[in-house]
C-alpha cells in the first residue's frame, strides 16, 4: 500500500515538473502569430523579440520608414494563422492577411529551443521568381532572365540571343502573363501561367538551389512549347482551308 502510494506521488510530482517545462512543445506558428501582430502594427520593437538576430537588425532598418506612412496604411489588419510544416529546425508558417487573396509564408528557425522568424522572414514563393523570368523571358531580354534561372537554363538563354536579329516588332511585342498557381514538391515545383492569346495555360518547372527558387528549362521543354504552338497553328490554317466561302450574293439571287 506504501510503495502504490509512493508511485502515485512520483507520477504527480513527474506530471507537475512536466507540465511546467512546456511539456507541450512550442508551436512556430504562436510566435509567428505575435511577431506579425506587431509587424503589421510597425511596432518594429517588440517584434524584435521574436524574430532571430538578423531579423532584429533589418526591422531596425525599418523604423525609418514609417514616417513617410499615412493613418490608412498603418491601419491594423486582421491575421488568420492557416498552417505550418516543420522540418528540424526550421518551418514555414501560413497565414492569410486581411485585404490579400492568397496566403503568405513566413520562414521560422529554432534557436536555444525557442521558434524565431528567419532574417528573410517572407518566404520565397516559386511563382514570384516565375513571373520575373517569364516577363523578361516573353520580352526577349534573356540577359536580365538568367539571373532567375538555373546555370543550364542560362546557357540555353545565351543559345537563343542571335534568334532574336530574325524577330519581326509584331513577334517582340509583350504579351500579358497572369499567374495561375503552383505546387511545391520539396526542393522542387511546377508553376501555371496563363499567356495573352494562348488558350491553355503554360507550366514552368522551378528548382530550389542555395534557398533561391530558380527556373529548370530544358532544351525538351523549349521545343515542345514550339512544337505545341506550330501544332496549333497548323490545325487552325486547316480548319479555315475547310470551311467553304459563302457567296452572300448568289445566296440572294437563289432567293
Amino acid at each position: 500500500m506504501k510503495n502504490r502510494f509512493l508511485n502515485l506521488s512520483l507520477i504527480l510530482g513527474l506530471s507537475t515538473l512536466l507540465f511546467s517545462c512546456s511539456f507541450f512543445a512550442e508551436k512556430p506558428s504562436k510566435n509567428a502569430e505575435k511577431f506579425l501582430t506587431h509587424f503589421y502594427a510597425f511596432e518594429f520593437e517588440e517584434a524584435k523579440q521574436y524574430g532571430s538576430k538578423s531579423t532584429g537588425e533589418l526591422l531596425d532598418g525599418l523604423k525609418e520608414f514609417t514616417a513617410m506612412l499615412s493613418e490608412e496604411d498603418k491601419k491594423p489588419r486582421t491575421i488568420v494563422m492557416v498552417g505550418e510544416t516543420i522540418d528540424g529546425d526550421t518551418a514555414v508558417v501560413t497565414y492569410q492577411l486581411e485585404g490579400n487573396k492568397e496566403p503568405e509564408t513566413l520562414k521560422m528557425v529554432k534557436e536555444e529551443g525557442k521558434w524565431l522568424v528567419s532574417c528573410s522572414f517572407f518566404a520565397e514563393k516559386p511563382s514570384k521568381n516565375a513571373e520575373k523570368f517569364l516577363t523578361h523571358f516573353y520580352a526577349f531580354e534573356f540577359e536580365e532572365a538568367k539571373q532567375y534561372g538555373s546555370k543550364s537554363t542560362g546557357e540555353l538563354l545565351d543559345g537563343l540571343k542571335e534568334f532574336t536579329a530574325m524577330l519581326s516588332e509584331e513577334d517582340k511585342k509583350p504579351r500579358t502573363i497572369v499567374m495561375v498557381g503552383e505546387t511545391i514538391d520539396g526542393d522542387t515545383a511546377v508553376v501555371t501561367y496563363q499567356l495573352e492569346g494562348n488558350k491553355e495555360p503554360e507550366t514552368l518547372k522551378m528548382v530550389k538551389e542555395e534557398g533561391k527558387w530558380l527556373v529548370s528549362m530544358s532544351k525538351e521543354d523549349l521545343n515542345k512549347e514550339e512544337e505545341m504552338e506550330e501544332n496549333l497553328d497548323a490545325f487552325e490554317a486547316e480548319m479555315d482551308e475547310e470551311v467553304p466561302a459563302i457567296d452572300s450574293s448568289a445566296e440572294m439571287k437563289d432567293y
